[in-house]
């Protein structure tokens, strides 16, 4: 109830609503949201059932390999399987899944390599468009990931505070570090954040 009616509340001013599930920090576990709420699969189905019904707008969702079940597929299990999962988010009008090939527990110094070979059996369970998350640090691993799993789109989260030119091939975009900064100076100005530094500092 809370979803859609804070959803109601924008939903004329954006072109959807991304319902995130890949949060593995404990104070999402404490509020039981992000990749905890993966632990109720059948919650969160009905969750984007009622929110794809009520609202006008497109429902995606970003969700974790789930613990149990991984991104094999199983039966007689629910939605414990992450394949059977995407299958229902689906069935019941998810428009897009961002899935990061990782599972809960993968974060922090216990962190390994994204699951490519699950992204890629993920993709192909399901026709809506799935967006690969995890290992992308480069643009070569851009064109890598996208090779490997067939996924519609690829994403990048903590890379791009590194390199925010990480999706520029380097072949058609030449950019430099002083020119990034001075377009992000230009965008701070041109769209200034009311509460910057409790101040007006774009008068």
């Amino acid at each position: 109830d809370t979803l859609i009616q804070a959803s109601k509340l924008i939903e004329n001013q954006v072109d959807g609503v991304d319902l995130n599930l890949g949060c593995p920090e404990n104070i999402a576990k404490k509020g039981n949201y992000g990749s905890f709420l993966l632990s109720n699969p059948t919650l969160v189905v009905n969750i984007v059932e009622r929110m794809v019904s009520e609202l006008n707008i497109p429902i995606t969702c970003k969700i974790r390999l789930m613990e149990n079940g991984h991104h094999i597929p199983v039966e007689r299990r629910g939605l414990s399987g992450t394949i059977h999962f995407c299958q229902e988010l689906e069935r019941v009008g998810c428009s897009m899944i961002c899935v990061h090939a990782r599972n809960r527990n993968n974060k922090g110094p216990k962190t390994s390599d994204s699951d490519w070979n699950a992204l890629k059996r993920i993709n192909e369970s399901v026709t809506i468009p799935v967006v690969a998350n995890g290992n992308i640090s480069s643009f070569r691993d851009v064109i890598e990931c996208h090779t490997k799993t067939g996924c519609a789109g690829v994403m990048s989260a903590e890379a791009l505070l590194c390199d925010p030119t990480l999706f520029s091939t380097g072949e058609t975009n030449h950019v430099t570090a002083s020119s990034v900064a001075l377009n992000y100076l230009n965008y701070a100005e041109q769209y200034p954040p009311s509460d910057f530094l409790k101040v007006d500092v774009f008068p």
